[in-house]
Order: C-alpha cells, then structure tokens, then sequence
C-alpha cells in the first residue's frame, strides 16, 4: 500500500497514522533515513530505543546508554555501508 503526505516548507512531513501503528512507532521516537543512491529511494527504520534493553542480559557491566548508543550507531553506519556496496 502506498501512503502519501505532502513536505511543508520547513521540510517536515506528517508520517502516516496507519503506519505509524503497523510499526509501533512512539511519540519522540528518533527514525533512521538512508538514501539507496542507485535507486534514488530512501529507507525508513525506527530507531531501538536502548533503554527498553536494559536489563535484558545479566552483566556486572554498569549501564552506560551514550555508550551504547555510540556503539549501535557505529555498527549500523557500518552495516549500511556493506549493503551500499553490495548494491552497488
């Protein structure tokens, strides 16, 4: 199904409500937008919201979220890259 929203000056669009429940997406949410430069079409992925992990493994490792969240993106910023390249 394809949904629609128009861009508004400030560059913002409305992100559909039917969406927006198929995916579980929360008020303040942060969402990912990666460009495919080959196809000139742009991924949308909610974020994970780190700490809803919290407490998920037993560590003696103090919770540190800019930590985790530095490490998340570093891996996701590199597995993007190898699917840009594999792609390409």
């Amino acid at each position: 199904m394809i949904y629609q929203s128009k861009l508004t000056r400030k560059g913002q669009s409305t992100f559909p409500v039917a969406l927006r429940k198929r995916l579980g997406l929360k008020v303040g949410q942060y969402l990912n937008y990666a460009l495919n430069e080959t196809t000139n079409k742009v991924e949308i992925e909610p974020e994970t919201d780190l700490a809803d992990l919290q407490g998920v493994f037993k560590t003696n490792i103090k919770w540190n979220k800019k930590a985790a969240q530095k490490a998340v993106e570093a891996y996701k910023l590199k597995e993007w890259e190898a699917k840009m390249r594999r792609s390409s």
